[in-house]
């Protein structure tokens, strides 16, 4: 119980929040990018504003996630920034991206299939 109330108190502290904002921006400006990558990779003649708000909440998940399984890892700040950023530009295969992470961490045996795969 101990280790539950350190850890909510850490996050709702000043820095606490702080972190979660930077990284929460970190997540969206990655989503953004990733948007407007896949949309000129797959030639979209429009803008959609609901798959754009689709993308960045999947990326701002994926961030969170990925800061929650770097914070459980005890990574450095640079380190955190980078990983949080690179899976929330990949976002939904950012999921996998962490599953692997904590696989390697706690010496878990996980296999993810992507669709290539599945054929």
């Amino acid at each position: 119980m101990d280790k539950l109330t350190d850890g909510l108190s850490e996050v709702f502290s000043n820095n606490g929040i702080f972190q979660h904002l930077w990284m929460l921006g970190i997540s969206l400006l990655a989503g953004m990018v990733g948007h407007f990558e896949r949309m000129e990779k797959v030639h979209y003649k429009s803008f959609n504003v609901m798959i754009f708000i689709f993308d960045l909440l999947t990326s701002g998940f994926v961030g969170l996630l990925s800061l929650y399984a770097c914070l459980a890892m005890c990574t450095d700040i640079y380190m955190m920034a980078v990983i949080v950023g690179m899976s929330a530009h990949s976002g939904t295969k950012g999921i996998s991206a962490i599953l692997k992470l904590i696989a390697g961490r706690y010496k878990l045996s996980i296999q993810i299939q992507t669709k290539e795969e599945k054929k």
